[in-house]
């Protein structure tokens, strides 16, 4: 072990500080702020709480708190007491914390029951200047990118040591986004305290910005993720001034210039667990680019090569550092440490070069080093060239085994969101900055590997590759098979397959058999479940790649007993709805198909209905015994979201409808009250599907029970409505006759009728609008049939106009996309043919499709909406022009 010159504990910096200057604020969080002075009377008094429990200063405390506050103290309070401390992560599964606590020799683990948030029993001032022992250490597991995680080994002198490369005065108000179950962020934390700064905690899941400037944070360290996240906050702005401090990985010229350019003090910092910081950028030093700064005083470094001789300015080869502070070293592995700690120079593993000015930067790892056909590879510079490409928020570089240049460079790479996963281009653009260096495959994700600390994932990623190649093969598998067919060039497959193409799904013949095949396939060959709703927001098959290789990292949803308003029946188990269930549970096989079942499954049930089933499952009567885990979780998920939308606006009455079923493709929701004091609402839906766009309990809780009935009308599968619906009739005229005449609707028996279509079922709905002289009718991302299809286009405007002279005056209100011809089109001509008013609602950007329904739920602003169109009173005047609400493709405007 490396020896360590003498020097304060941690501990003698608080007691210096609370004698000097005990006011001075050490801990701050967003409901409280903790002197010197009472930090210190906090550190004894968990000290003393932590002897009666046996720890001493030969004992190992393993500390498992989430909560900031409380883990520094309780690691301060074992310093104090000379025992040694490590953390145990709470976000860790148990085996892992088992494993890590054994390989640190924990004695002791604390968790935040043990801690005490009071200085109920403090010893006497004569105690607090007693040295229980100056040899404390502190264990920081790395979170490496490759292999076992190391135990560097601390004193906790040489945190005081390494400090102030860190802290740069007493009047730093210092925060960080990271936990302090982060290793990083632990030794942060005990810098600032070392030099009798204040520590700000915030909360990373809250507005951060106003965070920061409701504590008067002067100095906030992030990793260049967290800074990514922080530059999308509208009201980044108002930090100009704050001294950002960037770390962790590497940080591109783009992202530096964005900070810079909203004013804020921009420092990108180097270092190591071992020995803390080594350089950071000078703020003022306008020719720093992407490097690292200059070392930081006191700081020895140099560059050698394999042999360990040192390397001339310009260089490539290993960094290696002698410094105050150094670590103890690594903890069971003594031959590592004489390796990489040696004659007082640790060799860091990374490679760089300094330049002329004697600015370090940094090439990538020793150990990332790869040869391609003799070219060395260090992936971190060919990671700065993508950096800077517009379209990208992420990339990494690894290496790909090739039988013919040894290995390849494969880039990894995250899009930007609603940006175009344009890989051609981005191709392009490497092969000119890279030449011969450029990556040979791009592999697109969602979001890249990383462990818990957040930082990349090296060893998971070098699966990658592989695993795409695999996938692809699979996918084409599946949709090539004899029985479905693919009516698409072999040339187009094979470029598929080799990723240098993108297939659209409108290229695909792929019916619903074939999808289910598709999802049960990517389910049971890669454990990745897939579910419909996902596939419904994605339009390729590279991005179906995309959704498998980044895999399933939701959290299971765990419900606790809870409590209805709605009592459940004492027969509710004899049910149809709970049998039902009982037989969807029996016979899927597979979570793609569970979730098939549920997705069908919810479109027959009211509000009522689906609440009263979630009380069953939430108090364990509903799933048959002995149901599969994954099976469990896929229906947890399934209430979460579905009760999620319902209840998004805080209505949490239930709409009281009752479920009658007309036809197989007629249901009539029937609520409170008499017709003649209600209105009928006739919703279309779109093509082959049984909902209106969202679930339906969703829906029919936004409609108020005692003043509407709901009739829901399902499109036929591959058919249109002008063919008829199965029981209805055998064309859409026909259809409207049986909606007109059916005596348990009596539509003549309402005070009023409104249609709603969308997209196959918006032509419809305007034509029932006049036939059955409808108050108002509403039409979402309706369109005429493609341009070979004259005939069909001119015989709708035929009936559409033959309706608009026979019935008069209908009020007409119309969803159409900005971007698509075939929709303004619809949209203007039904306009010319109406002899009502025209309301339009037009995104300008983007598509904008019926799907803003969904998307509008997730705002929690599909109330408004509905208030404001769908279910406007008639009685009210025209809709305001002046209307507008926010969209993530921006303003939606509803216009005259």
């Amino acid at each position: 072990m490396a020896k360590v010159a003498a020097s304060p504990s941690l501990f003698d910096c608080l007691l210096t500080k609370s004698k000097t200057q005990p006011h001075q604020i050490a801990l701050v969080t967003g409901f409280q702020s903790i002197s010197y002075l009472e930090l210190v009377k906090l550190v004894i008094s968990q000290a003393v709480s932590l002897s009666e429990k046996g720890v001493d200063n030969s004992s190992t405390l393993g500390v498992c708190c989430a909560d900031e506050v409380a883990h520094l103290i309780l690691v301060l309070s074992a310093s104090y007491i000379g025992a040694s401390s490590c953390t145990i992560p709470s976000y860790e599964s148990t085996d892992s914390q088992k494993e890590l606590a054994e390989r640190c020799g924990v004695t002791h683990l604390v968790t935040y029951a043990d801690f005490i948030s009071s200085d109920k029993r403090v010893p006497s001032q004569d105690s607090a200047n007693t040295k229980l022992c100056n040899e404390a250490r502190l264990l920081f597991s790395t979170s490496g990118t490759t292999g076992k995680p190391k135990i560097v080994v601390h004193l906790d002198s040489a945190i005081v040591q390494q400090a102030p490369r860190h802290i740069s005065s007493p009047s730093e108000r210092f925060a960080c986004l990271a936990s302090m179950e982060h290793n990083f962020a632990k030794r942060h934390r005990l810098y600032c305290l070392a030099m009798g700064a204040t520590n700000v905690f915030i909360d990373s899941s809250e507005d951060v910005v106003h965070q920061c400037l409701n504590s008067k944070v002067n100095v906030l360290h992030l990793s260049v993720f967290q800074a990514q996240q922080l530059l999308g906050h509208k009201d980044v702005g108002l930090l100009k001034g704050l001294r950002i401090k960037l770390g962790g990985s590497h940080a591109s010229t783009e992202l530096r210039n964005q900070i810079c350019g909203l004013g804020m003090s921009l420092q990108a910092g180097y270092g190591t667990t071992e020995t803390g910081a080594i350089g950071f950028t000078d703020p003022n030093d306008s020719g720093a680019a992407e490097s690292i700064g200059k070392p930081l005083p006191g700081i020895m470094l140099r560059v050698v090569d394999s042999s360990g001789q040192e390397l001339n300015q310009g260089e490539r080869g290993e960094i290696a550092i002698a410094c105050d502070g150094m670590f103890y070293g690594y903890l069971g592995q003594p031959e590592l440490t004489d390796t990489r700690l040696n004659e007082g120079w640790f060799y860091t593993g990374d490679i760089g070069y300094v330049d002329a000015q004697n600015r370090i930067h940094l090439c990538g790892r020793v150990d990332d080093m790869f040869v391609f056909n003799s070219i060395n590879i260090y992936p971190q510079e060919i990671e700065s060239v993508l950096s800077d490409y517009d379209d990208i928020s992420e990339v990494s570089v690894i290496p790909k085994d090739s039988p013919v240049h040894g290995q390849v460079p494969v880039a990894l790479v995250v899009f930007k969101r609603q940006t175009r996963r344009n890989v051609r281009k981005l191709k392009k653009y490497s092969d000119r900055r890279l030449g011969v260096r450029s990556p040979r495959q791009f592999v697109v994700l969602n979001e890249m590997p990383k462990n818990p600390s957040g930082k990349f994932a090296r060893l998971r990623a070098m699966e990658i590759p592989k695993k795409e190649d695999d996938i692809r093969a699979e996918i084409i598998d599946v949709i090539t098979n004899d029985d479905f067919g693919l009516g698409i060039s072999q040339n187009l497959v094979a470029k598929f397959l080799a990723g240098k193409a993108d297939i659209q799904f409108s290229k695909v013949s792929i019916d619903s058999l074939m999808l289910v095949s598709l999802l049960v396939m990517i389910e049971t060959q890669f454990d990745v479940v897939v579910t419909p709703q996902q596939i419904d927001k994605i339009s390729s098959l590279n991005a179906l790649v995309s959704l498998v290789l980044t895999g399933n990292n939701s959290e299971r949803i765990k419900y606790d007993h809870v409590n209805s308003s709605e009592s459940l029946p004492s027969d509710y188990s004899s049910s149809k709805v709970y049998k039902l269930f009982h037989r969807v549970c029996d016979v899927s096989k597979t979570v793609v198909q569970m979730n098939k079942a549920l997705s069908s499954f919810e479109n027959r049930l009211s509000p009522l209905g689906m609440e009263r089933l979630f009380v069953c499952h939430a108090n364990d009567s509903l799933l048959p015994k002995g149901i599969s885990e994954p099976m469990r979780a896929a229906i947890d998920d399934w209430f979460y979201q579905i009760r999620n939308l319902m209840f998004v606006q805080s209505n949490n009455h239930i709409e009281g409808y009752k479920r009658v079923r007309l036809a197989p493709a007629a249901t009539l929701f029937r609520g409170e009250g008499e017709s003649s004091a209600k209105t009928l609402m006739i919703f279309f839906t779109g093509s082959g599907t049984r909902r209106f766009v969202l679930p339906t309990p969703v829906l029919l809780q936004y409609i108020n029970s005692k003043r509407f009935d709901v009739l829901l009308i399902s499109e036929p599968s591959g058919r249109g409505y002008e063919y008829g619906v199965p029981g209805l009739g055998k064309n859409d005229n026909k259809v409207i006759e049986w909606i007109e005449g059916h005596p348990r609707l009596n539509i003549k028996s309402y005070r009023s009728i409104r249609s709603v279509g969308c997209s196959g079922g918006a032509y419809i709905a305007a034509l029932a609008a006049y036939r059955l002289q409808v108050e108002v009718c509403v039409s979402f991302g309706g369109r005429f049939h493609k341009e070979r299809y004259p005939l069909k286009i001119v015989k709708r405007l035929f009936k559409l106009l033959k309706g608009v002279r026979r019935n008069g005056q209908v009020k007409v209100v119309l969803a159409y996309s900005a971007g698509n011809s075939r929709d303004r089109i619809y949209a203007k001509l039904l306009a010319l043919l109406s002899a009502g008013s025209l309301f339009a609602i037009e995104a300008e950007q983007g598509k904008f499709e019926h799907t803003i329904l969904g998307e509008m739920m997730e705002l929690g602003q599909l109330s408004h909406f509905f208030k404001h169109t769908l279910f406007i009173e008639a009685q009210q005047p025209d809709i305001s022009s002046k209307s507008v609400m926010q969209f993530p493709a921006g303003e939606i405007q509803i216009i005259n």
